[in-house]
């Protein structure tokens, strides 16, 4: 399959099925803000190229939706979303829209919701 094709992309939250050790659909559940985290450590632990996994979550997607000029790339003008990983694939820094919301593992910014 061309790498340029796929796409993985969360609304933190969203539905998904729940499945039995049979495999069937026993019901709903939800998605984590960790989806996406787990599936780029599922990629490669199939030995996937992290280059080309973080394509299918950053590059592609935004082609798709027609915001490749602003989403999934760090140039100048763009909206400056980042996230940086540890060599064990754990997020230690986030920065969304130029502004640090995560820094050495400590959450600097919250949801409106949040305390």
């Amino acid at each position: 399959m061309d790498e340029k094709s796929i796409t993985i992309s969360s609304d933190a939250f969203g539905s998904q099925p729940r499945f039995d050790e049979e495999g069937n659909t026993i019901g709903l559940t939800y998605m984590t803000s960790e989806t996406l985290l787990t599936m780029l450590k599922a990629l490669l632990s199939e030995d996937m190229p992290l280059e080309t996994a973080l394509l299918f979550f950053t590059k592609n997607p935004a082609r798709v939706l027609g915001l490749d000029s602003r989403k999934g790339v760090l140039t100048e003008g763009a909206d400056a979303d980042v996230v940086i990983l540890d060599d064990e694939m754990n997020i230690t820094h986030v920065i969304a829209k130029g502004k640090v919301a995560m820094e050495e593992g400590e959450v600097l910014m919250k949801g409106r919701f949040e305390v």
